[in-house]
Protein backbone atom coordinates (compact mmCIF):
# COMPACT_ATOMS: atom_id res chain seq x y z
CA UNK A 1 0.00 0.00 0.00
CA UNK A 2 0.77 3.40 -0.95
CA UNK A 3 0.34 6.94 1.47
CA UNK A 4 0.35 6.10 4.53
CA UNK A 5 1.15 8.63 6.71
CA UNK A 6 4.77 9.03 8.74
CA UNK A 7 2.58 9.56 11.74
CA UNK A 8 1.10 5.83 11.44
CA UNK A 9 3.36 3.26 13.32
CA UNK A 10 3.83 -0.49 12.30
CA UNK A 11 1.64 -1.18 15.29
CA UNK A 12 -1.49 1.46 14.17
CA UNK A 13 -1.23 0.30 10.65
CA UNK A 14 -1.61 -3.88 11.80
CA UNK A 15 -4.42 -2.81 14.26
CA UNK A 16 -6.49 -0.98 11.78
CA UNK A 17 -5.67 -3.59 8.89
CA UNK A 18 -6.88 -6.18 11.35
CA UNK A 19 -10.13 -5.53 10.80
CA UNK A 20 -10.26 -7.16 7.36
CA UNK A 21 -8.22 -10.54 9.03
CA UNK A 22 -5.71 -12.19 10.52
CA UNK A 23 -2.61 -10.17 9.92
CA UNK A 24 0.66 -12.22 10.29
CA UNK A 25 2.62 -9.27 9.57
CA UNK A 26 3.41 -5.43 8.49
CA UNK A 27 6.10 -3.64 7.46
CA UNK A 28 6.60 -0.06 6.85
CA UNK A 29 9.30 1.39 4.47
CA UNK A 30 9.80 5.22 3.92
CA UNK A 31 9.07 6.62 0.44
CA UNK A 32 11.86 8.56 -0.26
CA UNK A 33 11.97 10.95 -3.65
CA UNK A 34 14.67 12.49 -4.99
CA UNK A 35 14.39 15.76 -6.86
CA UNK A 36 17.27 18.27 -8.28
CA UNK A 37 19.58 15.87 -5.96
CA UNK A 38 18.25 16.67 -2.80
CA UNK A 39 15.99 13.67 -1.05
CA UNK A 40 12.33 13.84 0.75
CA UNK A 41 10.11 11.66 1.78
CA UNK A 42 6.03 12.45 2.92
CA UNK A 43 4.77 9.50 3.26
CA UNK A 44 5.92 5.49 3.81
CA UNK A 45 4.69 2.32 2.01
CA UNK A 46 3.61 -0.63 3.79
CA UNK A 47 3.33 -4.21 3.58
CA UNK A 48 0.63 -6.41 5.14
CA UNK A 49 0.86 -10.08 4.81
CA UNK A 50 -2.76 -11.25 5.94
CA UNK A 51 -3.61 -14.88 7.10
CA UNK A 52 -5.77 -15.65 3.67
CA UNK A 53 -6.26 -14.88 -0.02
CA UNK A 54 -10.00 -13.34 1.24
CA UNK A 55 -8.62 -11.22 4.18
CA UNK A 56 -6.45 -9.15 1.94
CA UNK A 57 -9.07 -9.28 -0.45
CA UNK A 58 -11.08 -7.44 2.04
CA UNK A 59 -8.79 -5.15 2.85
CA UNK A 60 -8.49 -4.04 -0.78
CA UNK A 61 -12.04 -3.46 -0.69
CA UNK A 62 -12.13 -1.60 2.63
CA UNK A 63 -8.94 0.52 2.32
CA UNK A 64 -8.21 0.90 -1.24
CA UNK A 65 -8.72 4.88 -1.65
CA UNK A 66 -9.69 5.67 2.13
CA UNK A 67 -8.37 7.91 4.43
CA UNK A 68 -8.63 5.79 7.50
CA UNK A 69 -5.88 7.49 9.09
CA UNK A 70 -7.17 11.16 8.84
CA UNK A 71 -3.46 12.45 8.96
CA UNK A 72 -3.43 13.44 5.23
CA UNK A 73 -5.68 14.44 2.53
CA UNK A 74 -4.25 12.10 0.01
CA UNK A 75 -5.95 8.37 -0.26
CA UNK A 76 -4.59 5.10 0.57
CA UNK A 77 -3.79 3.38 -2.17
CA UNK A 78 -3.94 -0.57 -1.58
CA UNK A 79 -3.39 -3.51 -4.19
CA UNK A 80 -1.80 -7.44 -4.22
CA UNK A 81 2.16 -6.80 -3.96
CA UNK A 82 3.80 -7.31 -7.18
CA UNK A 83 7.68 -8.06 -7.78
CA UNK A 84 9.60 -5.80 -9.90
CA UNK A 85 9.66 -8.00 -12.11
CA UNK A 86 6.39 -8.83 -12.42
CA UNK A 87 5.93 -4.89 -12.62
CA UNK A 88 7.91 -4.77 -15.49
CA UNK A 89 6.54 -7.13 -17.33
CA UNK A 90 3.11 -5.97 -16.81
CA UNK A 91 4.31 -2.48 -18.06
CA UNK A 92 6.22 -4.62 -21.42
CA UNK A 93 3.27 -5.96 -22.16
CA UNK A 94 1.04 -2.94 -22.05
CA UNK A 95 3.73 -1.03 -23.89
CA UNK A 96 4.39 -3.70 -26.31
CA UNK A 97 0.16 -3.55 -26.83
CA UNK A 98 0.08 0.63 -27.44
CA UNK A 99 2.59 -0.54 -30.12
CA UNK A 100 1.03 -2.89 -31.50
CA UNK A 101 -2.20 -0.04 -31.59
CA UNK A 102 -0.31 2.79 -33.15
CA UNK A 103 1.41 0.67 -36.04
CA UNK A 104 -2.64 -0.68 -37.27
CA UNK A 105 -3.44 2.61 -36.68
CA UNK A 106 -1.14 4.45 -38.81
CA UNK A 107 -0.65 1.67 -41.22
CA UNK A 108 -4.78 1.58 -41.60
CA UNK A 109 -4.17 5.55 -42.29
CA UNK A 110 -1.33 5.32 -45.01
CA UNK A 111 -3.56 2.75 -47.06
CA UNK A 112 -2.35 3.80 -50.98
CA UNK A 113 -5.42 5.59 -52.57
CA UNK A 114 -5.34 4.73 -56.11
CA UNK A 115 -6.77 6.59 -59.02
CA UNK A 116 -7.62 5.92 -62.26
CA UNK A 117 -7.15 8.42 -64.96
CA UNK A 118 -10.20 8.72 -68.05
CA UNK A 119 -8.70 9.16 -71.46
CA UNK A 120 -8.34 12.13 -72.73
CA UNK A 121 -9.63 12.61 -75.82
CA UNK A 122 -7.96 14.78 -78.89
Amino acid sequence: MRFIPKEVSEEELKKKFAEAGEVLSVKLKEHVQKVNGESFSNYNNGFVLYQDVQSAQRCIKMFDGSNCFGFTNKALSVDFWQSKVDLQQQNEEKNAAGLKQLITYVMSQNKPHYQTQGMQSM
